[in-house]
């Protein structure tokens, strides 16, 4: 039998109250956008960030290789694709906040980073994406948004734009080229 302790039972309040970020949500690839893995072609990404003023950890580099592997992982997870795509994204970065501006504006908020390591929220990003795919002749666009809370083990902008990607594609899929 576990013995509950002060200790635990704080620790438990604190996890339940701030919640715990451990995946990236999975992006899916609608079957009318279908497109190979191997033959994927990221034309564009186009980075838009409203508030240049803030310090930020991820480089306009760090983003575009998470959009490449955020799309080419869906494209592995829908096989029989044989086409290939040209995708062109536009990411608005709209807001974010961390534990890393509150431990600026008082040094008693690092001690939050010691539950970080037990998948605590850490950070919140919201932001929005545009996305044209142009396959087989046909040009889709689409539109999605996505607000999103992170840990050291899914940052919360990859959790975010996974998100919005998928949303995004979803949107594409549903207007008619």
């Amino acid at each position: 039998m576990i013995r509950v302790t002060p200790a635990l039972l704080l620790l438990a309040v604190a996890l339940g109250a701030s919640g715990c970020a451990y995946r990236v949500p999975p992006t899916h690839i609608p079957p009318s956008l279908a497109f190979s893995a191997a033959d994927l072609d990221v034309d564009e990404i186009r980075i838009v960030d409203h508030d240049p003023t803030r310090d930020d950890t991820d480089t306009p580099a760090d983003i575009w290789q998470d959009t490449v592997q955020i799309l080419s992982k869906a494209a592995r997870a829908r096989p029989g694709a044989s086409e290939g795509a040209r995708v062109r994204v536009r990411i608005d970065l709209e807001q974010r906040s961390s534990i890393y501006d509150a431990m600026r504006d008082d040094g008693i908020a690092a001690m939050g980073m010691l539950f970080g390591l037990f998948g605590l929220v850490i950070d919140n990003e919201k932001l929005s994406v545009d996305v044209t795919v142009e396959r087989a002749g046909r040009t889709f666009t689409g539109h999605g948004s996505a607000q999103k809370l992170g840990s050291f083990y899914a940052p919360a902008r990859r959790r975010a734009l996974a998100v919005a990607l998928d949303r995004a594609l979803a949107d594409a899929s549903t207007k008619s080229p």
